[in-house]
Order: structure tokens, then C-alpha cells, then sequence
């Protein structure tokens, strides 16, 4: 490390880091974890380390960039994103990392085109999606933010939810139902529509409104989370034999570790509303 790297990590995660340097999935793993608890300073030299040897060198590019910015060097930030374009080309994650650096500066030009590019290469890419209607409801309001929603949503499921959800924000349940539907269709095996678009019925209590949306069009690669949705929904209308069904349907799926406790607990309702029930 040198002096212009910023100051060294303390302690443990020095060393740490030290004992990563050529491991670039802990190097990611180290770098990740002490920027989710606040602790960017000293990270600069081992995010450089880790662009340097991530064989994957265009996720490693943002972690950098995140890492710099975090530490004020906007600039430095731009730089590296800008010199990996050069040198590797585009991706969308690379374009979107571009555009609140654009909107630091102040040039919304820079901003739009760095999303533009940013989407043409993943319609779908939440990030760039999500930045671009805030910052649009910011300068110019709500309707001006679903209109540039709207422009970008020919070819995304998930702006197509973003407008469904808005809907519901308004109280207009069928249009909300007529962009989930459509999302669908853009994505008849990609899960995201599916559970996404539940996610909001659910929120909104609309249970009837979220199984028949579901079940409708439920398949196996749609995977587990659209039926969590629909069994969670028929506890809360007292339906203890579909929730029953909806949870019998997830067996032999894979949970993804972050809803395991989830679904078990869920299982445990279900499984006591049933009882409850006589079943």
C-alpha cells in the first residue's frame, strides 16, 4: 500500500486482507462485507488488488468505483469506470456504476446516457431502472418519471412492474393487474414477474387478485417465492386448505438461503391453520 491508497484498514481486517491479497473471492468477500459496516477507509488499495486479479474483472470494476466514491474521490471513481469501458468494452453494470457520478457532477446529459447505454444492454437491470425514475420524479415529477418508465418498457418485465406498482399507488387495481400481466408475458420463464408482481398484490392486500395472478401462470422455473406470496395470502383469508395446496406445491423446489427461515416458519402456519381447521 502507499500513502495515496488512504488509510489502512485496523486491526483484523488488515490482516485479513493482507492474507487475501491474492485470493480474489475472499478479497470480494472482505471488501464487500467492511463496506456494508461503514468501513471504506483503507479499502482503496485492496479494491485496485482486487480489479487487478478478479478474473471477472467487470464486477470487480464497480466495487472499485463504489469504493473510491465512498471515499470522496469522485473523480477517481469515473476514471476507473471510464478506462475499463476503453479497455473491455460495455456491460450494463459498468454503464449504470457511470451514472450517479454523472448526476455528482451535475450533467444530466452524462446521466442519460450512461443509463440509456446502461439498459440497452439489460432492460431489466433494477438499478438503473429505479435511478432513473427518482431522479426523473425528482427534477420533473411523478408523471414525468412513469413516462420515462414507460419509454423504456417495450422490452422489460421490470419496468412494466415499477408501472404496476405505481397503479397501486393510485388505487387503479385492474391497470396495476394489466402491467403485472404483461410483464409476464415478456418474461414467461424468468421468475422475477411472477414474484415481483405478487409481492406488490400482496402489499396491497389484494389476495384474490395476487392468487389468480399467480396460479394462473405458475410453472417450476418460476421457483418458490410467487407461491410463498399465494400461501401467505390464503392464511390471511382464513384458507387453510389452498395455503395447504400452494406449500405442497414448493415441495422439491430449491429455497434460496435467504428465505429458508422464512418458508419454514410459513409451513409451521400453515400447518397449524390446518389443524385449526380439522383438516
Amino acid at each position: 500500500m502507499t500513502e495515496t491508497d488512504g488509510a489502512a484498514p485496523s486491526g483484523d481486517l488488515n490482516s485479513a486482507v493482507q492474507a487475501a491479497w491474492d485470493d480474489p473471492v475472499r478479497l470480494r468477500g472482505l471488501i464487500t462485507s467492511a463496506m456494508d459496516h461503514g468501513q471504506a477507509d483503507g479499502l482503496v488499495a485492496a479494491a485496485r488488488r482486487l480489479y487487478a486479479i478478479d478474473p471477472y474483472p467487470s464486477g470487480a470494476v464497480g466495487l472499485l468505483a463504489l469504493v473510491l466514491r465512498t471515499n470522496a474521490d469522485h473523480e477517481g471513481a469515473e476514471r476507473v469506470l471510464v478506462d475499463h469501458l476503453r479497455v473491455h468494452g460495455g456491460d450494463a453494470e459498468t454503464w449504470f456504476h457511470l451514472a450517479p457520478l454523472a448526476a455528482w457532477r451535475g450533467d444530466p446529459s452524462d446521466m442519460d446516457e450512461a443509463l440509456e447505454r446502461s439498459l440497452g444492454y439489460d432492460p431489466n437491470h433494477a438499478q438503473a431502472l429505479d435511478f432513473g425514475f427518482r431522479q426523473r420524479q425528482r427534477t420533473d415529477g411523478t408523471e414525468a418519471a412513469i413516462h420515462w418508465l414507460w419509454q423504456h418498457s417495450a422490452q422489460s418485465w421490470r419496468a412494466h412492474v415499477m408501472l404496476g406498482r405505481q397503479a397501486l399507488e393510485w388505487g387503479e387495481t385492474v391497470r396495476a393487474i394489466e402491467y403485472f400481466t404483461a410483464a409476464a408475458e415478456l418474461g414467461p420463464h424468468d421468475p422475477g414477474p411472477l414474484a415481483e408482481g405478487g409481492r406488490a398484490l400482496y402489499d396491497h392486500g389484494l389476495d384474490a387478485e395476487l392468487s389468480a395472478f399467480v396460479l394462473d401462470r405458475w410453472r417450476g422455473t418460476h421457483g418458490p417465492m410467487p407461491l410463498v406470496f399465494v400461501a401467505e395470502a390464503d392464511l390471511r383469508q382464513g384458507k387453510a386448505a389452498e395455503a395447504a395446496l400452494a406449500m405442497g406445491r414448493l415441495r422439491g423446489l430449491v429455497i434460496p438461503p435467504a428465505h429458508q427461515s422464512a418458508v419454514a416458519d410459513l409451513e409451521t402456519r400453515v400447518r397449524a391453520a390446518c389443524q385449526d381447521a380439522g383438516l
